[in-house]
């Protein structure tokens, strides 16, 4: 039964996720289970059979469930020796008066990841100051452990010793349960410098291994690319109109960038861009918009946005037009009762514009006018009211 003596079973203990490598120690454990009586020794070896010291040991004392004994032991070793020792485990032994056992438990080095690195350039219009006009060259450095790191930065293959700002190391995400890090450095330099076609390089060491990014201004590469954003049921049902959007994304600069959207005739349409602001990877986007009217929108025409810039070799282009199969949901939402729709989009159109509204009374049901007008502050050009009407 269960008061039978009986030997233990041996687990070895470690850690889930990987210790890190500014810790001082690094922790192990060995369990002991279904054992009985409740006498028991732990003790430790290396992997070449020496002893660890009794002052790197904690054993806990033995506890009873379930009619038979459980015990654990924990060994701390220094992530010095760690690190730089060969053992890949440490023998846990248990001395029991139904038998000794033993187990082998790993020692777990900190995973060693290498850093991906990044340097964002400036765009051409991003320089301002007073009489020397300066920008910052952005090199990131991110995905890496153990957290050690150093970061420099050269010009045409020489050390620049000022205007280095590099920030702290922070943990930045988690790969099966190693933490990563990521550090920014940031070279402010002149206007001048950069258009003289230096080649600015940042320097990255970690774990011994030393990683170079070069930038310079005679080789900026295009990354621009554009997308094409349909109008959306809501916006249709609002506005009575259809509002072709184009997104144009990672440009280096603006002052040369042209979008237009044209019909399927060749026809141009009154194109509004709008600029962000500067993202964090110094790039900028814009967004072109046009409206058409629903019923050429639903016709199933086609309409193009095109976008030029100086770093583009030849124009982008892309080509929207309505995806079919959307008449049912359309037509659904057009039968609904008339005094319904007509006060659910006077509602709207009240909350989301300030609207001037006029209501005539007919005997054919109810028959509304309106002229929409941007509310200040809500964005900027005009919306086409193709036909604002419920009948």
């Amino acid at each position: 039964g269960e008061s039978n003596p009986s030997p233990p079973n041996l687990f070895p203990l470690i850690t889930c996720e990987s210790f890190q490598s500014d810790e001082t120690l690094v922790a192990m454990g060995c369990l002991a289970r279904d054992f009985l009586p409740s006498s028991i020794t732990f003790s430790w070896n290396y992997q070449n059979t020496s002893e660890v010291g009794n002052r790197d040991i904690k054993n806990f004392p033995s506890v009873l469930r379930e009619g038979k004994y459980v015990a654990t032991s924990q060994v701390f070793l220094p992530s010095v020796d760690v690190l730089q020792g060969s053992d890949e485990y440490l023998t846990c032994k248990v001395k029991h008066s139904n038998g000794d056992k033993s187990v082998k438990v790993p020692i777990l080095v900190p995973a060693e990841l290498p850093p991906n690195v990044t340097v964002f350039i400036p765009p051409r219009d991003a320089f301002s100051g007073n009489g020397q006009r300066t920008s910052q060259l952005i090199c990131q450095a991110k995905g890496f452990s153990p957290q050690q790191i150093s970061v420099s930065w050269l010009r045409d293959g020489k050390r620049i010793e000022s205007g280095i700002d590099t920030g702290r190391v922070e943990a930045d995400d988690k790969v099966s349960g190693v933490v990563t890090y990521k550090v920014l450095s940031m070279l402010t330099i002149t206007e001048s410098a950069w258009l003289s076609q230096s080649v600015f390089t940042c320097q990255v060491e970690h774990n011994g291994v030393v990683s170079e990014k070069n930038v310079s201004s005679m080789c900026t590469p295009s990354d621009i690319s554009i997308f094409t954003i349909p109008p959306s049921f809501a916006s249709i049902f609002l506005t009575k109109s259809a509002k072709l959007s184009c997104l144009v994304t990672d440009l280096a600069t603006y002052d040369s960038l042209t979008i237009s959207w044209t019909r399927q005739n060749g026809e141009p349409l009154k194109t509004h861009t709008n600029i962000s602001e500067s993202h964090p990877n110094i790039t900028f986007s814009a967004m072109g918009e046009a409206t058409v009217c629903v019923e050429d929108w639903e016709s199933g025409e086609q309409f193009t946005c095109m976008v030029t810039h100086t770093d583009l070799p030849s124009p982008l282009k892309k080509t929207i037009s309505r995806p079919k199969g959307r008449d049912r949901l359309l037509h659904g939402f057009e039968n609904l009762n008339t005094m319904a729709s007509t006060f659910i989009v006077l509602f709207l159109l009240s909350v989301f514009y300030s609207t001037t509204v006029t209501l005539f009374k007919v005997a054919a049901g109810l028959l509304w006018e309106g002229e929409a007008h941007v509310a200040p502050g809500s964005g900027k050009g005009a919306h086409t009211i193709c036909r604002l009407q419920v009948k």
